[in-house]
């Protein structure tokens, strides 16, 4: 019964990893560098005591080759010398609009007041989020972005890698990160979206007045994107936007709690999507699970066989096939030899993590 049980869960891995793959690379994107001037965008930056990483990353936001845009960065509360920083940057750079909250008119968890205030400020139709924290190594991000949106499409996902810094923690983070970009885009792709990443995501004031904001969700701390996300694919379709040249990196955890405490924080909302997304997400993370506990079991009990080792190879050859085109495809770095550990340290994490955040309360943006 346990082999079986093996089987099927080596089948419904394979199966899930090719339908999401193969269906991101059908699915139409516009790579062309197109001249919108006709979507004037602003680009919204909530920032708690991010002076260091204004400083370092906020250059390369207001350099963008695009244009109409502005770059709205929301002071949401800072104690540290944030508000100096900014007034450097706007000194030299007209597109840069500062929205203050005083410590003392901070009164919720969480940075989705600082997102109203920064979109009732917003000038312009389209809305590109991402956090100060963040980087890109291209001046056409926002070209990239905004290219994907139509009449039909006005939310658009994008990519937000980690920068790898030769740390074996970095390695598991870089699989998670694929992992679920995988995951959100290959959703997208069949068009039932689920999430996205509040550092590189899109959307209009349009779709943003409909769903009604954060309204229904202001109560939770995080899900200032999926749970965005959630509400709005029930108004439009979801767009994906993969060109390297629109991925906004930001640096690796840089111990294995901080890694830790970030999946509680994103997986806190989990118990809020749809029942659909709920029971896909949850095959695929318990599958992928059982396939170690009972390879494990079966070694225990002495029931280990060719047979169970031959299936096993062929799961990983055929999943290191599948991430390693992807990978190549998308210029997505990826240390293919290691897979092997990477997919058990995965299985059990991502479980573990997810039962700790549903114990976990008080969950804090920052």
């Amino acid at each position: 019964m346990m082999e079986v049980t093996l089987y099927i869960t080596l089948g419904i891995q394979v199966l899930y990893y090719t339908l999401l793959i193969t269906k991101i690379f059908f699915n139409k994107q516009n790579t062309k560098i197109v001249n919108n001037a006709d979507l004037p965008v602003s680009v919204i930056i909530c920032a708690r005591n991010e002076a260091a990483h204004l400083q370092k990353n906020l250059t390369s936001i207001l350099n963008q080759d695009y244009p109409v845009f502005e770059v709205i960065v929301v002071d949401d509360a800072s104690v540290d010398q944030t508000a100096v920083i900014l007034q450097e940057f706007s000194l030299k750079y007209p597109q840069l609009k500062t929205i203050t909250i005083r410590p003392e008119e901070k009164k919720t968890k969480g940075k989705k007041a600082a997102l109203q205030k920064g979109i009732a400020h917003a000038t312009h139709t389209f809305l590109l989020m991402t956090d100060a924290d963040c980087w890109v190594t291209s001046n056409s991000w926002i070209r990239q972005m905004t290219a994907q949106f139509t009449d039909k499409q006005q939310l658009v996902l994008g990519a937000a890698p980690y920068l790898n810094q030769g740390q074996f923690l970095h390695d598991v983070v870089d699989y998670e990160t694929l992992t679920t970009l995988i995951q959100y885009m290959g959703f997208a792709a069949w068009k039932q979206p689920y999430m996205g990443v509040g550092r590189n995501i899109a959307y209009t004031q349009a779709l943003y007045q409909k769903v009604g904001g954060f309204q229904s969700h202001a109560h939770i701390a995080s899900g200032d994107d999926d749970l965005f996300v959630q509400e709005a694919v029930l108004h439009t379709q979801a767009a994906i936007c993969l060109a390297p040249e629109a991925r906004m990196y930001s640096e690796a955890p840089t111990t294995w709690q901080q890694w830790w405490n970030q999946k509680i924080r994103h997986y806190s909302t989990g118990g809020t999507y749809r029942i659909a997304h709920q029971i896909f997400l949850a095959i695929f993370t318990l599958s992928k699970a059982l396939i170690y506990f009972i390879f494990l079991y079966l070694m225990l009990k002495g029931q280990f066989t060719i047979k169970i080792f031959v299936s096993y190879l062929l799961y990983i050859s055929i999943l290191s096939t599948l991430l390693f085109l992807f990978s190549k495809r998308y210029t997505f770095k990826l240390k293919w030899y290691k897979i092997m550990f990477l997919d058990v340290i995965y299985s059990w994490t991502v479980i573990l993590q997810g039962l700790q955040s549903k114990l976990t309360e008080n969950i804090k943006w920052k």
